[in-house]
């Protein structure tokens, strides 16, 4: 089967969406498909073609418009050179856009006029956009209500997100969920380790609640003044951060996947403090290696603990050291390793996927009035 795999962002932007987009490219490839990955180019300096991690990635200047006419000349020319860019490559069986922005509306358009399958995810956006974009923006409302509308299949990456989507486009009151998935072989192996440290890492956003984390680790420390924190990533709030951490902490910047396994490889617990969360995929991490989990009770975050670690109220810092504290104290809570790989594995999560992607019908074109 031919793929295109249209994330709203890709390597080497680092994220959710990133990551699951480049681990379902990785088992189609491996199961014998033909996969391409179909982005946005940003930052512009980035080549329009290149091969990452032996996977073909095209970027495209996706355009779109906004309230003001002076926008609509400059998206009408752009979007013209997006279907030319689009048309000079191999027709796909399936388009799979993930996480719904610029791309998605000229992906719709291109699977209309090549009556190309076309399969929309969520992952949150709705609600995780740093910079809060569906609520300010009417367009982008619109948009995903058309994209959803028109897609032959949509999935979310849990229940939550699945409600939140369908507050605004009514469409993904039936969407499947299909969560994101985790390569066990990443995380497993690591050492126990008694001693009482923590880990945290993500983006550095006001959304993943780590300077709620900062406050509710005072308390740690005033109950356990061995205790250590590792807060790792960059962004917005890193410098606020900085001036928040106190004795124990240490901040040691972005990693890389390496980076976050010899970092779990240390730590007894992992905090996962979001205010808002779709899914949790670092949650998802620290359960596939063995590790503590303590995590808000917001959005996905439930849906992936399963049942499994401690949760805590979002947003308040004696609940997350409670929560934190007694994952020090009380004996481990994790699920088997059996049921993470049927239910989390990236090949259990493929299979989810392809079916979706075998059972759609052909987009038909529009009857002409």
């Amino acid at each position: 089967m031919r793929i295109w795999l249209a994330p709203s962002a890709y390597a080497p932007a680092i994220g959710g969406v990133e990551e699951a987009t480049a681990r379902l490219a990785e088992v189609l490839v491996q199961r014998g498909h033909d996969v391409r990955i179909v982005t946005h180019r940003w930052p512009s300096t980035l080549s329009e073609m290149s091969i990452q991690d032996g996977q073909a990635v095209h970027r495209l200047t996706f355009t779109a418009p906004s309230r003001h006419p002076r926008t609509w000349a400059p998206h009408a020319a752009g979007s013209a050179v997006v279907q030319r860019a689009l048309d000079a490559l191999p027709v796909p069986d399936v388009v799979h856009v993930h996480c719904v922005a610029g791309q998605a509306m000229h992906l719709v358009r291109y699977c209309r006029r090549h009556h190309v399958r076309l399969v929309v995810t969520t992952h949150g956006e709705t609600a995780m956009d740093s910079g809060r974009l569906y609520q300010r923006s009417p367009l982008q409302r619109r948009a995903l209500r058309t994209v959803a509308s028109r897609a032959d299949v949509l999935t979310a990456c849990s229940a939550w997100t699945k409600m939140h989507a369908s507050g605004i486009a009514a469409a993904f009151s039936s969407a499947e969920v299909v969560p994101n998935g985790v390569r066990l072989s990443d995380w497993t192996g690591l050492p126990e380790v008694s001693d009482p440290v923590f880990a945290a890492y993500g983006r550095h956003v006001r959304q993943k609640g780590f300077d709620v984390l900062l406050h509710a680790f005072r308390l740690v420390r005033s109950a356990r003044p061995d205790a250590q924190l590792w807060l790792a990533g960059v962004g917005d709030q890193t410098a606020e951060l900085r001036r928040l951490a106190g004795p124990g902490v240490q901040l040691p910047g972005p990693l890389d996947r390496a980076g976050v396994r010899a970092l779990l490889g240390r730590v007894r617990t992992v905090v996962v403090p979001s205010l808002v969360e779709p899914f949790g995929i670092v949650a998802l991490e620290a359960l596939a290696a063995g590790r503590r989990l303590v995590y808000s009770d917001v959005g996905g975050l439930a849906e992936v603990a399963d049942g499994h670690g401690w949760p805590a109220t979002a947003g308040d810092a004696h609940s997350l050291a409670a929560a934190m504290i007694a994952s020090l104290d009380e004996p481990a809570r994790g699920p088997r390793t059996d049921r993470l790989e049927c239910l989390w594995s990236w090949s259990a999560v493929t299979d989810k996927y392809l079916a979706a992607y075998c059972l759609v019908p052909p987009v038909l074109p529009e009857r002409q009035a």
